[in-house]
């Protein structure tokens, strides 16, 4: 899958490619999405949203909220050109949220059975 279809295709077919793509295959589309953002520097990124990652507790009721403004707060401000881009950047921004996530997931995993 093309880090354009990732940001096109629908929900249900970019989960499931997600999920069987390697963590290098999704740190190489992160990486092009932010670069679409204007944010060059993915392990600032990164190292952002697994310091914050600690205090998302059971408790926290939007967590996927909380990781999308962090990344966010890492994007370099852009002037708004209408709401129709807005809407789009957004849409961007909610996909590159759940590359992110799925990354930090699968490299825990990979710790966990690293270490078990």
């Amino acid at each position: 899958m093309k880090t354009r279809e990732i940001l096109t295709a629908d929900e249900k077919a970019v989960s499931a490619a997600l999920k069987d793509m390697k963590i290098k295959t999704l740190e190489r589309h992160a990486q092009k999405i932010l670069a679409q953002l204007g944010q060059d520097n993915y392990d600032a990124v990164m190292a952002a949203v697994i310091k914050i990652v600690p205090r998302l507790t059971r408790e926290t009721s939007d967590r996927f909220g909380v990781v999308k403004n962090i990344i966010a707060e890492q994007l370099p401000i852009v002037s708004s050109d209408g709401a129709k881009s807005e809407e789009a950047k957004q849409e961007v921004l909610v996909r590159l949220t759940v590359v992110v996530m799925v990354i930090i997931a699968k490299k825990f995993t990979k710790i966990m059975k690293e270490t078990a």
